[in-house]
């Protein structure tokens, strides 16, 4: 099982059986895909909940300006350059995803 994610739904031929698909621009989660098809995604937001990822750089002090360069800084800190994000349960580095 591998979770991947994208800006959008998954297409067909991306990931293998048992893995799941991360919407990063609707947040919403599909899987685990079964036979080589994704089931209709869910929504990791709640129902009249707008979706809304905050970063203030102020906390961290990393020098970026978005989530997605936080996390590259903090992985290129922690544990040298990105190679694979293939599997982040060997990682040790985690993201928790909540309403605002």
């Amino acid at each position: 099982m591998t979770i991947l994610n994208g800006a959008g739904a998954p297409n067909a031929d991306d990931g293998a059986d048992g893995d799941f698909w991360i919407n990063i621009t609707a947040w919403s989660i599909f899987g685990p895909k079964t036979a080589g098809a994704w089931p209709t995604g869910v929504s990791l937001i709640g129902p009249g909940v707008a979706a809304q990822v905050a970063y203030d750089d102020t906390v961290t002090g990393l020098g970026v300006d978005n989530v997605q360069d936080a996390l590259d800084a903090i992985w290129t800190q922690s544990l040298g350059p990105q190679d694979d994000f293939s599997n982040p349960f060997n990682s040790g580095l985690g993201l928790i995803i909540g309403a605002i």
